[in-house]
């Protein structure tokens, strides 16, 4: 089921993980404005990243790097940020031991994974949307014997 989408008669259809996404961000910001930047960062710049301060407010995280050699990460960069709920990580590689590095990710967006997952520990258990397309990953991909999902069945 895409996160969103238009239905019959025009209507805008949302997936209610991002309604509620959407509606915590706005709600904790309303109080503090000076902080409801820091809640979304959109990232082209990793020296600018790496100087930012105040990550650990940040919940939505995305990587737009503009650069023409994917961007490898490891553990340490995600650790002073526990309160990611949606992390957008297009065409770069993990590598380093991930446990309760994303404790609270819900939506990973990874259009463009390599082949070869080099992550250890990567463990999600709060994750609802893995959206892994534009990938060459197949049936017998590394990653999938690497990550850990809790998966929740709701009747």
């Amino acid at each position: 089921m895409p996160p969103v989408k238009i239905g019959g008669e025009n209507m805008l259809w949302m997936h209610k993980m991002l309604k509620r996404l959407s509606r915590t961000m706005h709600q904790k910001g309303t109080n503090y404005p000076e902080s409801r930047s820091r809640r979304y960062m959109n990232v082209t710049d990793l020296e600018e990243f790496n100087e930012k301060e105040g990550k650990e407010e940040v919940e939505a995280l995305c990587f737009d790097l503009k650069t023409r050699h994917s961007p490898t990460f490891n553990e340490t960069v995600f650790k002073s940020m526990p309160n990611i709920v949606f992390l957008k990580l297009d065409r770069a590689s993990m590598t380093g031991n991930f446990a309760n590095v994303f404790p609270k990710l819900r939506w990973l967006r990874w259009q463009g994974c390599p082949r070869d997952f080099k992550a250890a520990e990567f463990i999600l258990t709060k994750l609802v949307i893995l959206d892994l397309s534009w990938n060459k990953v197949t049936d017998d991909w590394g990653g999938w014997r690497l990550m850990k999902v809790v998966f929740y069945l709701q009747l």
